[in-house]
Parts: structure tokens; C-alpha cells; sequence
């Protein structure tokens, strides 16, 4: 397998190119080397076949063997590597140096014999049965052409030709070696400074698809690696500021999203949800907030997983577009609401109303790459509960003020014409019997009345504040008279328990006497039978940098309590509990605890309630601030707004 590396690929590349120049070159060189060696040898050959032939053309003959053996023994003295074979025209062997004459075999058959006989000179490299080995054979013919007398043959060891160019060959494999070596160095530097410079680009290549856009490649050179460096350099400058803009772009988007108080769904064609905003995971997911999940994490889900209330799926679900829908003004327009409805359902938090508002649009999904747009439904919602709430109350209001008004005066009507058909004279005890009926719902209608004023005196922007200083323990106890009546009648008693700290307090002090009486009012209306109604007040802690220390105020009844289910109600304007739950032994306007609410909201404090059933209710008050440290100047500010 080819490496894939560019780096090895230069280096494989470059060395084999390399080697094969090398191999060739001492291929040929060797085979030059051999060849004239060869040459070299084979002359030398013939010049001693040439001499011993000079030296003996006159006694070759076949009779003078004697004398040519001892001759050519003679000769294998001095050149111990020749072989050196005299042979008559008929292949007998007439005399030989390195074998007995006698005993050898006809050399008529030789190729190098043959081929002297023939043209004069004969040259072979075979295998010698004599010798047992490889040989160089010259051959020279003695006599004429026509006449020949025989054959001077020299040979020699063929490996001793090898064993000569031996050294040569060691010699240029050595050279081949050392240069392969060089150039697998060299291949290794070169392939290191080429592909350097491509590593880095590829590098910063595989970065900027993973989205790392704070690779820069430094490499400055004018040749071309140095211009595609520069481009990609410009290029991932490029995207990184269209990628930041896109981001802030995006995060703006999803900002203003995820922290619309409109709740948004998006869900494609196929019923599956795209968006889920936190307002809308709020409104129809309590349940995947409770689990914590997060409402980026609601995506790519059925919408039957999150919304289960009919309306909001039927909304949600995209009509198939019908055929011929996609030309004309049979196409509707992207953005348009196609479907507007108030919805209620429950939630764990009580009753909800939404304002539902559904259209179609197509958008492209970026994570699918995919260029066709997909069909979405939007639906916003509107949480109009408080909306429908206020206009609920501002409804009950009317109903409950027109009921509370029409019973008194009901009652007052009757007796009026009761009283005009009797005779003072006969009926004077049933007479006084109407009137004081006459008298309680009149001082019930000026209560009733006296309570709308304040409650709409205490809701008018126009209503100011004015702090005064004032002694909050006188003020609290001068209330005490109003209800010596209600204590004497329940065998009731008003306890206060104030502490000398508040004996200077900057507060409102009419909007105090205000709530204070409403509070007590109300203990007295809902306590036991000779019980106690404490009326207690502690000082709380100084703000973050302020020392002025603020103040509580309870109001405590040991009545039958308040059921935790009306707990969150009472402060509305006309509720009230039913009697029998509460113990109550006369019925209030349904105001007070509506007034305490917003005379305490213009005071800039907090109201509440604790409630144990069967034991009793604590109303509070917290008016923070209001108790200036300790040899203060007395503080008279005047009036401000709510």
C-alpha cells in the first residue's frame, strides 16, 4: 500500500528514483567493466595462443606428441592459471596441461575448435567435464585453411574473471550504497522543507472545517505555498468576521427568543418540534422544567409529547398544502396568522389563558445541508391570565358591589314601607324594632361605602404620600376605642404589645392607622369567644447600606384559621370565606384586606399572612426604613406619589 502522507511519498518518490538511477548506472558500469575485462582477457589469450603456436607450427604433428606435452608442461610452469591444450585436426588431443592427453576424450565436437578449424579463431565460455568447471576458451588454428594441422587452445577459470571484477563490483555497489544513503538524506531534508510548509496548510485546512478559526499560518515565502498560505489566511479572516456576525446576529436572536414573555413553538410538517422557548416550555412543558430539562434540549420531538391540549395540536399542525397550492393567490403568504384563539387549560400553578396565534413560514435547516425549505407552523402564545384575571375582577367587582349595596338597600326599601303602614300610636315597639334594622344597614352602606372610597382613593395614580413622624405606640392604642363595642360583646381582649423603639417611626401615618384597623377589624370579626387579639410589633434589621431599620407590625386572632386554598385569595376585593369555615360571627364589606393590599403597595411594604387551621392567623405588615437611628432630626417630607 502507498503511504498517503505526502512527506513519505516525496521521500519513497525521491529515493526510488534515486535508486533506480543508482542501479542502472552501476548495472552499467559493472557490465562495462566485465565486458572489458573479458576483452582484455580474451587478448590475452590469444597472444599466448599466438606464441605457442609461433613456437610449434613446425613440430605440431600427431608423432611429435612427446615433445609438445613437455613443451606445454614448460610453459604451465610460468602461467599456472592457463590451461593451455594442443589438439590435431581430428580432435585428438596431442598434449594438455592440466589433464592427461592420453585419457581425454576427442575435442573434435568443441564449439571454440570447431569454429577455429573453420574460420581461423574460435572463442567459448562453457563448462569443462575435464576440469569440472567454467572456462574461457581461445582457439587458434595451426596451418592453412585448407590444410589445417591441428588447433592451439588456451583457456582459463571463468571464475577467476568473476573473483577479478569482484572488487569492481564491491567497489560500485559500495559507491551505489553510500549514494542511496546520501540521497535518502538529502530525499529526507527536501521532503521535510516541502512538505513543511503543506503540512501547516493542510493543518490550518482541517482547523478551519472543524471551525477553529484562530489558526494563522506563518509562512511568508513569494512562491506559490506562500500565496496559498496568504489566501487562506485572508479567508479565514473572512469567515471568522462573517462567523461573529452571524454569532452576535444568532445569540441577538436567541436572546430575544428565549426571553420573550410570548411563548413560541415552531414544528415542522412532520409534527416534530423546532422551538421551544423558555416562556413556552413555562406554559405547555411544566413537566420537562420540573425534570430540568432545558428547553433547547426539547427539539426534534413529537409535539403530542409536550402539548396535550387539543386546540394548542390542532394549531400546531401544518395543513397539507393541496395540489396547485404553490401558484397563484392560491398560495398563502409566509408570516400571515392563519388561526387566532383564547385557550384556557389547567396548569400546576393554577388556570391559564393564552392568546394563541398561529402562521406558516419555511425555513432552511443548517444542520441537514439541505437547500429545500421545510414547511413550520409558529405558534405564538400570550399569557393573558392576568389580563382575563383583571377583567374578571373588574366584572365581580361590579356584580359583588351592586350585591353588596342592592341587600342593605333591599332592606332598607322594606322597612321603609313597613314602617309607613304602621300606626305609631299601636305599633310603637314594632316601629323602633324597623329602625334599628333601618339604622344598621344604613351604617352598613356608609361602611360599604367608606371602603370603596378608600379602596378607589388608594388605587388612584393621583393618591400621594406624605411622611410624617409620629408615635407609633399612641397611634396603635388610640385605635383601641373603636372596638371597645366588638370586645365587650365577644368577651374579646385587645393586647398590644409595642416596643419603646417605635415611639419615633417617618411613615404615613393615616395610611398606618388605615391598615392597622382593617387588620384588627378583621381579628376581632374572626376570633374566638373570649380570646385574645394581639396587636405586636419588632424591629427588623437596617438595609445594605442604610441604618435606617424597619418595622413589623402582626395582628393575631386565635380563630379557626384560614384554609391554605384561600390563603392566596383573601386580599381580593369582595372574597370572602365561607362563614361556617372561618367562624366569622357578623359579615364584613370584603374590602379591608383589599385596602391593607394597596395601602401597603403605596407604602413601598410587603403584607402576608400566616394561618394554622384550628389555631389561628397572624396578618403582617413590613415597612422598611421607616425607624431613623437614634438622635435623627425628625423627618417631615412631603407628600409623593405612589
Amino acid at each position: 500500500m502507498l503511504p498517503r502522507s505526502f512527506f513519505w511519498r516525496l521521500v519513497l518518490g525521491n529515493v526510488v528514483l534515486v535508486a533506480i538511477g543508482l542501479g542502472l548506472s552501476g548495472w552499467a558500469i559493472i557490465r562495462q567493466v566485465d565486458h572489458v575485462y573479458r576483452d582484455d582477457i580474451t587478448r590475452q589469450l590469444a597472444s599466448s595462443a599466438q606464441l605457442i603456436r609461433f613456437a610449434l607450427e613446425d613440430q605440431f604433428a600427431p608423432d611429435n606428441a612427446l615433445h609438445l606435452q613437455a613443451f606445454v608442461r614448460r610453459l604451465a610452469v610460468n602461467e599456472s592459471e592457463l590451461r593451455i591444450t594442443l589438439i590435431a585436426a581430428d580432435g585428438t588431443v596431442l598434449a594438455e596441461t592440466q589433464a592427461n592427453p592420453e585419457k581425454m576424450e576427442s575435442h573434435a565436437d568443441r564449439p571454440e575448435v570447431i569454429e577455429a578449424l573453420r574460420g581461423g579463431r574460435g572463442e567459448s565460455e562453457r563448462y569443462s567435464k575435464t576440469l569440472d568447471a567454467q572456462m574461457r576458451y581461445v582457439a587458434l588454428r595451426v596451418g592453412p585453411g585448407a590444410n589445417p594441422v591441428g588447433v592451439v587452445r588456451v583457456a582459463t577459470r571463468a571464475r577467476g574473471l568473476s573473483a577479478r571484477t569482484t572488487a569492481v563490483r564491491l567497489l560500485a555497489y559500495t559507491i551505489g550504497g553510500a549514494g542511496l544513503l546520501l540521497t535518502l538524506g538529502l530525499a529526507l531534508w527536501l521532503a521535510y522543507f516541502w512538505s513543511r510548509p503543506l503540512s501547516h496548510i493542510a493543518q490550518a485546512a482541517r482547523d478551519l472545517s472543524r471551525g477553529d478559526l484562530n489558526t494563522h499560518i506563518a509562512w511568508q515565502t513569494t512562491d506559490e505555498l506562500g500565496q496559498l498560505a496568504r489566501a487562506l489566511n485572508r479567508m479565514r479572516r473572512q469567515i471568522s468576521t462573517q462567523l461573529a456576525t452571524i454569532e452576535r446576529q444568532r445569540a441577538k436572536l436567541a436572546d430575544l427568543v428565549q426571553n420573550l414573555t410570548e411563548g413560541v413553538i415552531v414544528a415542522r410538517a412532520d409534527g416534530r418540534v423546532v422551538l421551544l422557548n423558555p416562556a413556552a416550555e413555562r406554559l405547555v412543558a411544566p413537566g420537562a422544567l420540573a425534570a430540568g430539562l432545558a428547553s433547547e434540549e426539547i427539539t426534534d420531538v413529537p409535539i403530542e409529547s409536550i402539548v396535550n391540549h387539543p386546540d394548542l395540536l390542532r394549531m400546531l399542525r401544518r395543513e397539507p398544502a393541496e395540489p396547485g397550492a404553490e401558484s397563484g393567490a392560491a398560495r398563502r403568504p409566509p408570516g400571515v396568522t392563519v388561526e387566532e384563539q383564547r385557550i384556557e387549560f389547567d396548569h400546576p400553578n393554577g388556570p391559564v389563558t393564552v392568546l394563541a396565534r398561529a402562521s406558516d413560514f419555511e425555513f432552511t435547516d443548517p444542520d441537514t445541508h439541505d437547500a429545500r425549505d421545510i414547511a413550520a407552523r409558529l405558534l405564538v402564545m400570550t399569557d393573558i391570565t392576568e389580563f382575563a384575571r383583571a377583567i374578571q375582577m373588574k366584572t365581580d367587582f361590579v356584580a359583588n358591589a351592586s350585591h353588596e349595596l342592592r341587600t342593605p338597600l333591599s332592606t332598607v326599601r322594606a322597612g321603609i314601607e313597613t314602617l309607613a303602614q304602621l300606626d305609631p300610636r299601636t305599633d310603637a315597639e314594632t316601629a323602633r324594632q324597623f329602625l334599628t334594622v333601618l339604622d344598621r344597614q344604613c351604617g352598613r352602606l356608609e361602611e360599604l361605602v367608606r371602603d370603596l372610597l378608600d379602596l378607589s382613593r388608594l388605587e388612584s395614580p393621583e393618591t400621594s404620600v406624605r411622611i410624617v413622624s409620629f408615635d407609633a405606640r399612641d397611634m396603635a392604642q388610640s385605635l383601641a376605642p373603636m372596638f371597645d363595642t366588638v370586645c365587650a360583646e365577644r368577651d374579646l381582649e385587645l393586647v398590644f404589645e409595642l416596643p419603646d423603639e417605635l415611639r419615633h417611626i417617618e411613615s404615613d401615618r393615616p395610611l398606618i392607622e388605615l391598615v392597622l384597623k382593617n387588620l384588627i377589624e378583621n381579628a376581632t370579626k374572626y376570633a374566638r369567644e373570649s380570646s385574645k387579639v394581639r396587636v405586636r410589633a419588632e424591629l427588623l434589621g437596617a438595609e445594605p447600606g442604610s441604618d435606617r431599620k424597619g418595622v413589623r407590625f402582626e395582628v393575631i386572632d386565635r380563630g379557626q384559621g384560614i384554609p391554605l386554598q384561600h390563603q392566596q385569595r383573601v386580599f381580593e376585593r369582595f372574597y370572602q370565606v365561607d362563614e361556617a369555615r372561618t367562624g366569622a360571627t357578623r359579615r364584613g364589606t370584603g374590602l379591608g384586606l383589599a385596602i391593607v393590599k394597596h395601602a401597603m403597595k403605596l407604602l413601598g411594604g410587603q403584607v402576608g399572612l400566616e394561618s394554622v387551621w384550628q389555631e389561628g392567623t397572624t396578618f403582617w405588615i413590613e415597612l422598611p426604613g421607616c425607624v431613623p437611628p437614634p438622635g435623627a432630626p425628625r423627618d417631615d417630607r412631603p407628600a409623593r406619589g405612589p
